[in-house]
């Protein structure tokens, strides 16, 4: 490795760690050891100071592939999906996932998890299940 090579990662490397707001700091000794920085994997840091798929929430770096509250950018929060139960909605590979985490009464009956969980199982043409629709001659769901 030359010596303007090894700079420059060291650089590049403090700068990612002082954005992410980590306590880990390069450590320079055997002139052949790559300087990898916890939470970087020794990727080049984004605007926010991060790497790729992480963003920068409260001093420290966050997976938006796996994190709800920042699920494949930073901000976009599964919880605030429409009738969720923020505890149990997911992240998986940067999106959200809702099943199994509807709030009681609701379901996600359109396939789709990127609009929450859309349906009223209380109306009549969702009776208590996505393709349960009340029977005649009541028109409500009991």
């Amino acid at each position: 490795m030359t010596s303007s090579f090894r700079g420059w990662l060291v650089v590049a490397a403090a700068s990612a760690t002082a954005a992410c707001g980590t306590d880990a700091r390069p450590s320079i000794g055997n002139d052949d050891a790559a300087v990898i920085i916890p939470g970087t994997d020794g990727a080049l840091p984004t605007d926010n100071g991060c790497r790729m798929t992480y963003c920068a929430v409260n001093g420290a770096c966050t997976d938006t592939r796996t994190d709800p509250l920042n699920c494949g950018a930073c901000g976009n929060s599964c919880a605030a999906l429409a009738h969720v139960d923020p505890s149990l909605v997911r992240c998986v590979s940067s999106a959200c996932v809702v099943a199994g985490g509807c709030a009681a009464g609701w379901a996600s009956c359109d396939g789709r998890d990127d609009n929450g969980c859309e349906t009223d199982l209380n109306d009549p043409a969702h009776c208590g299940a996505c393709d349960t629709a009340c029977a005649e001659p009541r028109p409500y769901c009991e």
